[in-house]
């Protein structure tokens, strides 16, 4: 056997066991100095790289290396590290603001999941275009995607999967005003993630709960929440995670009138997802930013914001994020938007 032979065996082994950990910290530090030309070689090296870097919320990293070994995964043909390329890619494409890029890896996958009674594959595929179904207003499709996920993930079994679609199941029912249900699908959310002994799990879900006590008027509860959830990702170098908890954080200041803190934290989130290149975050933040800046009667910055939300929102694919705001908006702002 070659040396290179044996280097991408010790490798592999190495970078399954951080993927089982799971650590995605430590994957990319593992297999971030590999050589493209062994990364090319061993595509499951490549899709456990492309894992970590979007675990970590480097969503244009992942998917800039996908994009290059493209080529290599499809020759492939429909076998599991194709539809788990897919299933990254999506992720990836939505989070730096494509939601037709993102659709169509799903869908892809979800098809040749079907095909090959991949239950996983399928249960993350249909999770997740209900995700984007979501970010577009569809509420109609996005439900009956997350039912058909935690369906497929009750016949496996799988702890992980099953908090991740009660997860979206409540960001669902949030947007939508019913809190109560909202709060009930968090539980089990939540649940389920201790069970699978994944604390940093229950944290992200209690960032989704706190916003369901911000849109209650509970802003103590809310923000003791997403402190406790900040700490986590903080430490954990969840970058991508701790832009949203501290834009979460804006949210329940600015719902307090505390609009200096607000600003603060808005600012704060803006700034790691610019980092990240994570533009439908960045998108989510400048419509909050705006939102704010409007109640501060500074209708240049807000209109500012809100330009900006809109064009990244273009792109993606769909206005819903912002139009949904529209009407909390002053006259003067809308006039300049």
């Amino acid at each position: 056997m070659s040396a290179a032979a044996d280097l991408s065996r010790g490798l592999l082994r190495q970078a399954w066991a951080l993927r089982k950990a799971p650590d995605p910290q430590g994957m990319v530090a593992l297999l971030s100095p590999v050589p493209k030309e062994i990364l090319a070689g061993e595509l499951e090296l490549a899709h456990l790289l492309s894992w970590g870097l979007r675990e970590l919320g480097e969503f244009q990293k992942s998917l800039d290396l996908q994009l290059e070994l493209e080529d290599r995964f499809r020759r492939r043909g429909n076998d599991w590290l194709l539809r788990w390329w897919l299933l990254v890619a999506g992720t990836n494409w939505l989070e730096t603001g494509d939601a037709r890029g993102a659709m169509l890896c799903w869908s892809e996958c979800l098809d040749l999941a079907e095909q090959a009674d991949d239950q996983y594959s399928m249960a993350w595929a249909a999770n997740n275009l209900g995700g984007v179904a979501a970010q577009l207003g569809h509420f109609g499709e996005a439900l009956p995607n997350y039912q058909r996920a935690i369906a497929a993930n009750h016949r496996r079994g799988y702890m992980r999967g099953l908090s991740l679609g009660y997860h979206n199941v409540a960001e669902a029912h949030t947007e939508c005003g019913r809190f109560d249900d909202a709060l009930e699908s968090i539980g089990y959310a939540i649940g389920y993630s201790r069970t699978a002994g994944n604390m940093l799990l229950v944290r992200w879900h209690e960032v989704t709960r706190a916003k369901a006590f911000i849109h209650a008027g509970d802003f103590t509860a809310a923000r003791t929440l997403i402190g406790r959830a900040q700490a986590v990702f903080r430490e954990a170098r969840h970058d991508f995670q701790l832009a949203v908890a501290t834009t979460e954080l804006g949210v329940c200041a600015r719902s307090e009138k505390c609009f200096e803190q607000a600003e603060e934290h808005l600012l704060d989130g803006l700034a790691i997802a610019t980092r990240l290149q994570a533009r439908l975050l960045r998108a989510i933040t400048l419509v909050e930013l705006g939102l704010l800046y409007d109640s501060l009667h500074r209708t240049t910055p807000a209109a500012q914001a809100l330009i900006e939300a809109r064009e990244l929102l273009v792109r993606f694919g769909g206005t819903y994020l912002l139009d949904r705001r529209m009407d909390q908006l002053s006259l003067s702002t809308r006039e300049k938007l």
